[in-house]
């Protein structure tokens, strides 16, 4: 962490243009002298100015960031305590959240990641088991013809294939009759949810016992004995009990076994529960689940060999066996951490869920919306319910984007801020960064969150404050009306206004938002380019001429068409036909390319990927040179007034713009 209340400027690595300075705290007086910082910093910065670049570079743990204090003094390059309300912060924040409840959820803060994360990791297990299967399946797909031909034969409540089937997934977990279980153990898995046997759990225990029960059946089957030679050799059995028995014999021996071990689980499930002495049915079930395991081998022995064979031989190979318990390791430590997420998760949903939360995220909604009118309560399984004035439920969906971004600011003060200890923001020790914060939001709801911001600067500004705040926005107004809020609240001397600009060595600038004027600004640019042969025209952006082009024509001309010859029509029609000035707006075409180079979808449909201007310096000159003559000739007085800082400096704009004029509106050849 960095110590916020020492905190005066900041380097950043930008990447593309090196390291940048911004002393967004730092203060200095009339005489150059370096005095107390700022607590609150409002920016200005226009579009493509680095806003974006300095709020990522604050966001989280980054290499390319060093704290100063107001002597030079590095604090280090530790953003833990920065907190940054971003597009990214409303992104990773404001979720809705659809599967399976009736009622639409948001969820904002951690509960959104968390869910994000478990539903990522669900999927690499769904991925993973979807690999098991297949192995099963290719386990399963290489039965011989003399074997698939039976697989739906049932013996008992059984089908063949169901006994096939847990062989097979006990021998890919590397279970087998040497397997160390225990009774009391497998009661966990022999009984579902409900208290009802798992049938497919029952198969694979008993499966468990199939090997010895094969052992005894050979040696019931065979017996050693010496031949002529003495030496001892094995010989069948004729006497075996079960040679002369039928295929239904078999079968309702099994379906009675079957019943009996149904009834034994039950039994010392219940006993266990009720801690009753239930050790005497333990050998009891026993007894029927061997004889169960070698009654269905010996049916298999006389009328299904080759399954015999095959549970003998087993089914599987070590590769297979290999690839599958590997496969079965991943999907247990991702369900360990779907586990260790769910309880951060539910832990995260107490804690946003709490009155105390609720209590202030709807102060901050009514201080925005209106008193009642967007509200929030807990969801009883998860996140927030958003409710009107009449108290129904509104759908996520139906909410604006403006209306999305407020909600997360207001989390964000509950939630990031305050750090656990609600509405207490000048006692942590942080930095506040706010991005384009009210630009982001609806115009109607401006004057609720400019509350919301100075209610929060004045909290920040406090004499005995640890935190500091900064405030980055490319609207003029915003800035000045946040300005002129905050310095009313929290003193002058506690707000720095400034600038991002783009010089040599200077990247932030004071300013005084008051007498800032940005039309006046870009109209200056474009006053020099014309009357000075394209002096700083590196300095002016299209998109700047665009839209000084567009103002004008609305409060001259009452012309919204800023691309077409509407407005050129318009005042055609106050001059003769064969005036120059009729031929000048004949001859206009700049309208053409108002929108080209401050948009990029005419560049794009022409295969201009690099957006490479489509006007030339030299025409870009004149393009703009035409724009300033069109003014002079609509509104003569136009340029001069809003260039003039006091009446004396009219008369030199005026005659610089006539002289312009002159050359090449009247002047121009006749014929």
């Amino acid at each position: 962490m960095v110590d916020a209340t020492k905190v005066s400027k900041v380097k950043i690595d930008t990447g593309y243009a090196g390291w940048k300075e911004y002393p967004f705290f730092t203060r200095v007086n009339k005489e150059g002298l370096i005095i107390d910082d700022a607590q609150v910093s409002i920016v200005l910065g226009g579009n493509g100015s680095g806003k974006s670049t300095i709020s990522r570079a604050l966001n989280g743990n980054n290499k390319g960031v060093k704290f100063f204090d107001k002597d030079g003094n590095l604090l280090g390059g530790d953003c833990l305590n920065v907190h940054v309300f971003n597009e990214d912060y409303v992104i990773e924040n404001f979720r809705t959240y659809k599967p399976d409840y009736l009622e639409p959820v948001i969820l904002l803060g951690k509960s959104g990641n968390l869910v994000d994360k478990i539903e990522e990791v669900e999927k690499k297990i769904a991925e993973l088991e979807k690999r098991r299967q297949g192995i099963k399946d290719a386990v399963f797909s290489r039965l011989p013809d003399e074997i698939e031909s039976n697989l739906d034969i049932k013996i008992g409540e059984f089908a063949i294939r169901d006994y096939i089937n847990s062989c097979i997934a006990n021998e890919l977990v590397g279970l087998d009759d040497s397997y160390n279980y225990d009774i009391e153990d497998l009661f966990d898995s022999l009984l579902d949810g409900n208290g009802d046997i798992d049938l497919n759990m029952c198969l694979r225990w008993i499966n468990l016992g199939c090997n010895e029960a094969r052992e005894d059946i050979y040696h019931d089957m065979y017996y050693e004995d010496l031949d002529e030679d003495g030496n001892s050799v094995w010989v069948e059995n004729k006497d075996w009990y079960l040679s002369d028995r039928s295929l239904e014999y078999f079968d309702k021996e099994l379906k009675d076994l079957g019943g009996q071990i149904g009834g034994w689980i039950y039994q010392i499930h219940q006993d266990m529960d009720e801690k009753t002495n239930y050790i005497s049915y333990i050998d009891l079930l026993r007894d029927d689940w061997h004889s169960y395991c070698y009654t269905l081998m010996a049916s298999f022995y006389k009328f299904y060999p080759a399954v015999y064979s095959k549970f003998d031989d087993g089914f599987s190979e070590n590769s297979e066996r290999s690839m599958y318990q590997s496969l079965t390791s991943d999907v247990v430590k991702l369900q360990e951490k779907v586990d260790d997420l769910r309880k951060k998760l539910e832990h995260e949903n107490k804690r946003n869920s709490s009155e105390e939360v609720i209590k202030y995220m709807n102060r901050w909604l009514r201080l925005v919306f209106g008193e009642n009118l967007i509200s929030i309560e807990a969801n009883s399984q998860l996140g927030y319910n958003l409710k009107n004035l009449k108290g129904q439920v509104i759908p996520p969906g139906r909410l604006s984007l403006g209306e999305q971004n407020i909600l997360a600011l207001c989390y964000f003060f509950i939630a990031k801020v305050s750090g656990g200890r609600l509405g207490d923001y000048g006692n942590s020790n942080q930095i506040i960064l706010l991005d384009d914060p009210v630009s982001s939001f609806d115009y109607n709801n401006k004057y609720g969150v400019m509350q919301v911001l100075n209610h929060i600067a004045g909290l920040v500004s406090g004499d005995k404050s640890e935190s500091k705040m900064l405030i980055m926005t490319h609207d003029p107004v915003t800035a000045r009306e946040l300005s002129n809020a905050i310095k009313h609240r929290a003193g002058g001397d506690k707000v720095k206004c400034c600038r991002i600009v783009d010089s040599q060595n200077v990247y932030l600038e004071p300013v005084k938002l008051d007498g800032l004027d940005e039309y006046r600004g870009i109209l200056h640019k474009m006053f020099e380019v014309a009357t000075q042969e394209g002096k700083g025209i590196d300095l002016i952006s299209p998109n700047e001429v665009r839209r000084v082009w567009e103002a004008f024509l609305r409060f001259e001309l009452g012309e919204s068409e800023i691309s077409s010859r509407n407005a050129l029509d318009r005042v055609s029609c106050f001059y003769d036909d064969q005036s120059a000035e009729y031929k000048f707006l004949e001859s206009f075409i700049s309208y053409v390319y108002i929108n080209q180079d401050s948009h990029s979808s005419d560049q794009m449909l022409f295969d201009n990927f690099d957006l490479i201007p489509i006007l030339g310096r030299r025409e870009f000159e004149k393009h703009i040179r035409q724009i300033v003559l069109f003014m002079r000739l609509v509104a003569p007085s136009h340029i001069p007034s809003r260039l003039a800082k006091s009446i004396n400096q009219i008369a030199g704009y005026r005659k610089a713009l006539d002289d312009i004029y002159k050359a090449n509106v009247l002047g121009q050849p006749k014929g």
